[in-house]
C-alpha cells in the first residue's frame, strides 16, 4: 500500500516538473514573439502564428515581461502575458509551440481605428487575426460609403406643373397673367429654404430683337402631399418657358451606430 502511494506521489511530481519545464520553454518562445513585434517582423512572427501570412499587419512594441499560466481543461494550451498583450500559446508533444490566438500584439493608426470602432468593424474583444480580417475588409468600406451616401441624399420632391395663362395681353401695353403650381409629392413638409423656382421668359416687341432674360423666386414652404402656387404678371407679349426647380436642400450628417459592419455581413448572406 505503501509503495503505490509512493508511485502516486512521484508521478505526481513528474507531471508537476513536466509542467513547469513545459512552462519555462512557452516563456522563451514568448520572449521570440516579443522581439518580433518590436522588431515589426511580421513575416517571422507568420512562421508560428497560422492566418496571419495572408494579412497586412503592424506589430505592436509590446513588452517581453512573461507571465505564463497553464488553461484550465486545455491540453498544452499556455495563456502568455507581454505587458498589456496576451498569447494563447499551443505545444505539441514534440515541442513544437505556436501561437492560436492573441490580444493587443497587432497595431493599427489611432484614428482608423477609432473610426472602425465608430462603424462597428474593430470590436476590442475580437482576437486580434479576427479584427485584422475586419480592418482588411475593403468590399466594407465599398458597402459604408454607398450606404452612407444614400443616407445623405436628399431627393428633390417638387414637381412643376405648366403654367396656366388667365390673362392674355391683346396689346403691347397690356398686361398678361398667369401661374404655375409646385407639387411636393413626398411625405414630409418642405421648407421655403430648401429650393427656388427657375424660367426663362422672352419679351417681344414689335420692331426689335426678342430679349430673353432669366428668373429665380423665393421658395415657399410646401406642406407634405400639398403644393403653392406661383402668379406671374407681364406687359406685353411674353414666352414663358423651362420652369424649374433649383434644390438646395442640405443633407442630414449620417452618424454612424456602430452596427454597420454586422449589417453588413447580413447583407452578404441574401
Amino acid at each position: 500500500m505503501m509503495k503505490k502511494i509512493l508511485f502516486v506521489l512521484m508521478a505526481g511530481l513528474l507531471l508537476t516538473t513536466a509542467c513547469n519545464d513545459r512552462k519555462a520553454e512557452v516563456a522563451e518562445f514568448a520572449k521570440k514573439v516579443a522581439q518580433y513585434a518590436r522588431d515589426n517582423q511580421p513575416d517571422s512572427l507568420a512562421a508560428v502564428y497560422p492566418g496571419m501570412d495572408s494579412l497586412e499587419i503592424t506589430l505592436a512594441p509590446v513588452s517581453d515581461s512573461v507571465i505564463v499560466d497553464q488553461i484550465p481543461d486545455k491540453e498544452n494550451m499556455y495563456l502568455v502575458k507581454l505587458g498589456d498583450a496576451t498569447l494563447e500559446v499551443q505545444c505539441d508533444d514534440e515541442g513544437k509551440m505556436t501561437v492560436v490566438k492573441s490580444h493587443g500584439l497587432f497595431t493599427y493608426d489611432e484614428a482608423e481605428k477609432e473610426t472602425a470602432k465608430a462603424r462597428g468593424q474593430y470590436v476590442d474583444s475580437l482576437p486580434d487575426l479576427e479584427n485584422a480580417r475586419r480592418m482588411a475588409d475593403g468590399e466594407f468600406l465599398a458597402y459604408f460609403e454607398k450606404m452612407k451616401a444614400e443616407f445623405e441624399e436628399v431627393p428633390n420632391p417638387l414637381k412643376v406643373g405648366k403654367m396656366v395663362m388667365t390673362r392674355t395681353p391683346q396689346f403691347g401695353i397690356d398686361v398678361g397673367e398667369g401661374y404655375v403650381v409646385v407639387t411636393n409629392t413626398s411625405e414630409k413638409d418642405v421648407p421655403a429654404s430648401d429650393y427656388r423656382l427657375s424660367y426663362r421668359y422672352t419679351n417681344y416687341i414689335s420692331g426689335m430683337e426678342p430679349k430673353t432674360t432669366y428668373e429665380e423666386k423665393a421658395g415657399k414652404d410646401i406642406p407634405a402631399k400639398g403644393s403653392v402656387k406661383y402668379t406671374l404678371e407681364w406687359s406685353g407679349w411674353d414666352d414663358f418657358s423651362n420652369f424649374k426647380i433649383v434644390w438646395m436642400a442640405t443633407p442630414e450628417e449620417y452618424k454612424p451606430t456602430g452596427k454597420e459592419y454586422d449589417q453588413y455581413l447580413e447583407s452578404k448572406k441574401k
